[in-house]
């Protein structure tokens, strides 16, 4: 039913009263209830872009590289330590939300992701960092650990790819995060960093086009801010770029396929790899050892003797290559110790090799007519020839190094004056020579002149000039014994020699023909002054055998001159060329009387007082009561 007409009128002057309340208190309320919806939306609009011209853009700067590096060097990845540096990126982090109050709840973890909205200043973007180089250390920290300890373990081998997803999902907020409130300096930083993360998970996956491509972006990007920052920061950009090009190539090489040389692996570890060299390293070696293999599967088939023999033992073929490998590392050592230590390792696989073979020979129980037995013949002869050959490489090493230490230590004047050698003496030259002739002898009866007639007339070459040489110092060791005729006689004879190999040496077409030439053409040169200080020496040695008298003068004046060298005492060089005494620097002696010597003679005369009453006198209470006597004193 209608209400009275009496509550009515109450109502409607309540209402009056409410708006007239309104009017005088809310004048701006009551206003705008007055207009229009159209003025009041474009009010709100009005309201708003005020509101975002007030908030200032934010231009932050993280110099991202010099932060990584300084932490990293700080906290264990100078010496490979990933645990110890994932564990400060924890601490840092927690620091960093907890002064930034964008704490993960109290006791229960509540995860809080960070918004533009949240970003204020840098210790922020840092927040962002600091989890991607969190999450990287703990996958290369679990790499480590799969290489080391676990292999095959493929549940780890997820954990490490799921990690670095994480590392670049991180990298990627930390990207987008710049591109709102960062410079322009620190965006591209940001994204070179966003896309070298994105390289490793790749290259972690085996996509290997896809990470060759993200390492080409994020090296063109440093490379372009170390052209326009400091001397300092450039000098940071510089090594990140010198670090990911062992990852460039090693993408290439897996992307490529260019798997017939695998020598240019071992390149990639050796620039500055800095924190960035284990989660390489392994992966190398892991690509070297399969090449390897696959080079052991193949087989390896070898021409000797002009019979083609296939090696089918693994361990024979694996010995081979290995002696191979040192060999080329001979070659290429610059100093004596590297040589010679690569010669080592030459004997000893190839030591191996022989082992195998007569293993592998009496396994099967082969008979000495059957056709096997001439195979495992032939590769024993090619494994002694091979022998041979780094025996004789080694030996003409170690005299070329004698040979020069005696031109430049001037040992042979030293030995002519009739001193002792420094260094080397001549009969261990001697002795090396021989064993590289020996040598020589023995290759070539292994060798089939018929189908190794090159090899065979290059060692024949080599005998002559090795001879030539030996001759030589065979006349030096006869003048390091003073036997000067012997020796004279010698060097007509080594001039012989030396003139017979170069000729011969013109006529053949062996590869070190050059070098050959050269060193009989300097031991020529030198040879003429050699004789002519022996033909000097044995005129003096015949003079004192015919004059014998004048010989022991000479020789007592040598005898006499050399005790007063030994008398003489250390002074300056004018002092000791010259007798002139300048300063008297001694007292001279002058007579004094001696120190009287006092002797006690009366001593034994005295009569001394008796004194046996105070010595025999008791000692304590016990003593004077008698106790003493109870216990047989």
């Amino acid at each position: 039913p209608p209400p009275p007409e009496g509550d009515r009128k109450r109502e409607v002057d309540s209402l009056a009263s409410v708006s007239f309340v309104e009017k005088i208190f809310f004048p701006s309320k009551s206003t705008m209830s007055n207009k229009p919806d159209e003025d009041i939306k474009n009010q709100t609009a009005d309201d708003a872009a005020e509101a975002e011209e007030e908030v200032p853009q934010l231009s932050i700067t993280l110099n991202i590289l010099s932060t990584i590096q300084t932490a990293q060097n700080q906290n264990g990845l100078r010496h490979g330590d990933y645990m110890r540096y994932r564990r400060y990126c924890s601490r840092k982090m927690h620091r960093l939300r907890k002064t930034t109050k964008l704490t993960c709840g109290r006791g229960k973890f509540q995860k809080k992701a960070m918004t533009l909205a949240d970003v204020q200043d840098v210790r922020h973007l840092m927040i962002l960092l600091f989890e991607a180089e969190r999450c990287w250390s703990y996958a290369l920290d679990l790499k480590h650990e799969l290489t080391d300890l676990q292999p095959d373990n493929h549940r780890l081998k997820f954990h490490i790819k799921r990690r670095m997803s994480k590392a670049c999902q991180a990298a990627e907020n930390l990207y987008k995060m710049c591109q709102d409130c960062a410079n322009k300096r620190t965006l591209l930083e940001s994204e070179g960093y966003f896309h070298w993360m994105q390289g490793n998970l790749a290259s972690e996956e085996g996509k290997w086009e896809e990470a060759l491509a993200k390492f080409e972006q994020s090296k063109a990007i440093f490379g372009e801010l170390a052209k326009i920052t400091d001397s300092l920061d450039s000098i940071v950009f510089s090594e990140k770029i010198e670090q990911i090009e062992p990852f460039i190539r090693y993408c290439q090489y897996n992307f490529h396929g260019s798997f017939a040389d695998p020598a240019a692996l071992k390149d990639l570890t050796s620039g500055k790899l800095g924190p960035y060299a284990e989660s390489l390293k392994s992966r190398v070696e892991d690509l070297l050892t399969e090449e390897k293999t696959k080079q052991v599967e193949e087989g390896v088939k070898i021409d000797f003797n002009g019979q083609n023999l296939t090696i089918k033992n693994d361990k024979t073929r694996l010995s081979l290559q290995l002696a191979e490998e040192a060999a080329q590392t001979s070659q290429e050592g610059s100093s004596l110790k590297e040589k010679l230590g690569a010669h080592v390792h030459i004997l000893s696989n190839l030591e191996d090799a022989t082992r195998h073979i007569n293993n592998e020979k009496k396994e099967a129980k082969i008979d000495g007519s059957s056709g096997a037995s001439t195979y495992y013949k032939t590769l024993l002869q090619y494994v002694q020839y091979k022998k041979h050959m780094a025996m004789l490489n080694r030996a003409v090493v170690t005299m070329t190094n004698s040979s020069a230490t005696f031109d430049k230590e001037n040992e042979i004047d030293n030995i002519l004056k009739g001193g002792k050698a420094k260094h080397t003496k001549p009969k261990d030259v001697v002795k090396t020579i021989d064993n590289a002739l020996h040598n020589i002898d023995n290759i070539l009866d292994i060798l089939d002149k018929v189908h190794e007639g090159q090899v065979c007339n290059d060692l024949e070459v080599k005998q002559k000039v090795y001879t030539a040489w030996r001759c030589k110092f065979v006349a030096l060791s006869y003048a390091f014994e003073s036997r000067f005729r012997e020796a004279v006689a010698l060097m007509g004879r080594t001039k012989e020699k030396i003139q017979s190999a170069a000729q011969v040496l013109s006529n053949s077409h062996i590869k070190q023909k050059n070098d050959l030439l050269a060193m009989l053409k300097e031991m020529d040169a030198g040879l003429l002054k050699l004789k002519t200080k022996m033909d000097a020496k044995l005129a003096m040695q015949s003079f004192l055998e015919s004059n014998p008298e004048y010989a022991q003068r000479k020789q007592a004046e040598m005898e006499k001159s050399k005790k007063n060298k030994k008398k003489k005492t250390a002074g300056s060089s004018t002092t000791a060329s010259h007798d002139f005494n300048l300063v008297d620097t001694t007292p001279k002696m002058e007579p004094m009387p001696a120190k009287p010597i006092i002797f006690d003679l009366v001593w034994n005369r005295l009569d001394f007082p008796d004194v046996s009453e105070k010595t025999q006198q008791s000692k304590g209470i016990l003593g004077r009561l008698g106790w003493g006597r109870l216990w047989g004193s």
